[in-house]
């Protein structure tokens, strides 16, 4: 098992599965500490179980800036939406309805205009994601806010050809996150979950990570410009990615060949 994240939230009918598929495992790796400590909490294992970046941060590493150039263009800032549903579970300690969510996304959309940008709302392309990306933008127009819409990715690579269209990206959901910065975009990215600040840390990205609680910030762009200007930085020195190829020869390495 390569490249695994852990939930916070198991079925019973889960814990049944993943404890005995999990028993059976020769080389589990997972993509942070959390994570970790998640998965030994609740499965008895009899394998080593690392932790390695996740493997999409290496998706662009060694391709050169010029291959990944866009055209002269207005900057686009991609915003990446995850479903309301989602941040009520995990976050409950906001206390917020779906307006309030919505909101968030209005004064972001609104100061990022301000400051000379285009706003554009995109998904990872779930049902649930995608079905607030509609409503969302739907209600950003009620309230005179202007914002474009990506199209929804049907597969992979369509979320990669829409990553690389912008200039730089508020991720919700994590890959969309990881992808960014694997194409050297600026990002920032928010934390509905532990593992999601676990993860950025195992590629010393902590600063890029923004706190769930600037959905009740009266201006979130301003945390946001700080996590987008420190990924700049970040994606200048990428030595950290070399260890995540190494996860992946350890990983062959590890796996037995009948």
């Amino acid at each position: 098992f390569y490249g695994v994240g852990v939930s916070k939230f198991w079925s019973r009918d889960a814990m049944k599965v993943y404890s005995r598929v999990l028993s059976v495992a020769s080389y589990i790796s997972l993509r942070d500490t959390v994570s970790k400590e998640r998965l030994l909490e609740r499965c008895p294992l009899n394998c080593e179980v690392a932790v390695a970046p996740d493997p999409v941060f290496c998706l662009g590493f060694g391709e050169s800036a010029e291959i990944l150039k866009t055209q002269a263009h207005a900057q686009v800032l991609g915003i990446n939406v995850i479903a309301f549903s989602i941040i009520k579970r995990f976050v409950p300690e906001l206390k917020i309805g779906k307006k309030d969510y919505f909101d968030y996304y209005a004064r972001l959309c609104h100061s990022a205009s301000s400051d000379g940008l285009c706003p554009r709302l995109f998904s990872n392309g779930s049902d649930a994601d995608w079905d607030d990306v509609l409503d969302l933008k739907e209600y950003l127009i009620s309230v005179g806010v202007e914002v474009e819409l990506e199209a929804r990715p049907e597969r992979p690579e369509d979320l990669v050809n829409s990553v690389r269209s912008f200039d730089y990206v508020i991720a919700s959901r994590m890959h969309a996150g990881i992808l960014a910065f694997s194409q050297k975009k600026p990002v920032a990215a928010l934390v509905w979950d532990d593992k999601v600040s676990s993860v950025w840390k195992e590629v010393g990205g902590g600063r890029v990570t923004i706190s769930s609680s600037i959905i009740l910030e009266d201006n979130p762009w301003v945390l946001v410009k700080k996590a987008l200007n420190y990924s700049l930085g970040l994606n200048i020195n990428r030595k950290e990615l070399e260890y995540v190829r190494r996860s992946i020869d350890t990983l062959l390495n590890n796996f037995p060949v009948n």
